[in-house]
């Protein structure tokens, strides 16, 4: 069984609460949709952009001049005035607090928690397993990463680099 971005019902997704919850209420792996910040570091976050499920809306006057529209063919995700993960740093990226994307998930841990990078998401589970049983589903297994890595082709293709 897979916890997809955690256990998004219960925390914000991408967020090492909701991995947790997820673990604990019995998957055998939690999904991993993996971006790249502009340094270089890999974080926790579905779409290209940031908004939807943080409180990125927060800095618009700050990072106004980064905003951009962006469609995605493959998924057809648009984004309008987004902040897209590449254009940020991981300090500037974990200054977000997630938040819930659905008006009808709970929102009651909305703010509460930063997006985690691989290296944080490895290491917490790793403590997972080392630490906790899983009394409640009657099994003792090593936590897994379901892992999804997202190509920013948008992103290439808007700065004329080609990976071929």
């Amino acid at each position: 069984m897979i916890g997809h971005r955690g256990s998004l019902g219960h925390f914000p997704e991408h967020t090492l609460a909701g991995y947790t919850d997820a673990w604990l209420y019995g998957v055998d792996y939690v999904e991993l949709d993996l971006q790249m910040a502009s340094d270089g570091v890999v974080v926790a976050n579905h779409d290209e952009c940031l908004k939807d499920s943080t409180n990125a809306v927060l800095y618009d006057q700050l990072w106004k001049a980064r905003q951009k529209n962006i469609i995605i063919p493959a998924s057809g995700h648009v984004f309008i005035n987004d902040y897209p993960v590449p254009e940020f740093t991981v300090e500037e990226v974990r200054m977000l607090k997630r938040r819930q994307r659905f008006d009808y998930r709970s929102t009651t841990m909305d703010g509460l928690f930063t997006i985690p990078t691989f290296e944080e998401t490895i290491k917490h589970m790793y403590f997972m397993n080392t630490t906790y049983d899983r009394k409640r589903v009657g099994a003792t297994t090593v936590p897994g990463l379901y892992i999804e890595l997202k190509e920013p082709q948008w992103y290439l293709d808007s700065y004329g680099i080609d990976m071929g």
